[in-house]
């Protein structure tokens, strides 16, 4: 499971951050659209370095081998000026990951691309407005890329991350779902639970 961060900082984010990652968070990607480098260091630096293995960046991208992060994401305009890039870099141990927002898109990915965001899965949580898109199993039988994890992003909570695998995604991503609930990391626990009894 994937958790995104909230786009703009939140009181007691780094706590929630470390707390998340002690009740075993696999991957958390930082996206803070409008963050400078430093902002990003001091958010990184507050991170437990036990868990920047498990970190991956929207932006900065040059500052992630400071930290021993290998994960890169590329929004969807990073992305198509970057498919020659990417040839340069697989010699490195990177993981690259971006965004799509249809099918069509996700089966055209560069096969360098280890997973991929499609969004929204549900009416989205963080985005009023932002409406379902992919919430049954049609959708996704066009799907022939398999080289790339196909991961279900938007509207995503512990009420439907089951759903989201039995319509055909390989995993899910939570970003409203956390940072709106009363407690982040209740709500991650019992997304967790309910995908680790998942058959």
């Amino acid at each position: 499971m994937i958790i995104i961060t909230n786009p703009v900082n939140l009181k007691n984010e780094v706590n929630i951050i470390n707390n998340l990652f002690t009740n075993g968070l696999d991957v958390l990607h930082i996206r803070k659209p409008d963050a400078t480098s430093d902002d990003i260091r001091c958010l990184i630096e507050n991170i437990g370095a036990e868990y920047h293995p498990k970190l991956a960046l929207h932006q900065h991208h040059e500052i992630a081998s400071d930290y021993n992060i290998n994960r890169l994401h590329f929004n969807e305009k990073a992305r198509l000026g970057f498919n020659d890039g990417l040839k340069l870099l697989t010699n490195k141990q990177w993981i690259f990951s971006t965004s799509v927002h249809s099918i069509e898109s996700f089966n055209e990915l560069n096969h360098a691309f280890n997973y991929a965001f499609l969004s929204p899965v549900y009416d989205s949580i963080s985005k009023p407005g932002y409406k379902a898109g992919f919430e049954n199993k049609d959708t996704l039988k066009y799907r022939n890329n398999f080289a790339t994890k196909l991961i279900g992003l938007g509207g995503i909570s512990s009420t439907n991350c089951l759903q989201a695998l039995d319509i055909g995604f390989d995993s899910v991503a939570l970003l409203g779902a956390i940072w709106q609930a009363q407690d982040p990391v209740s709500e991650f626990k019992k997304c967790q639970k309910a995908l680790h009894n998942y058959v």
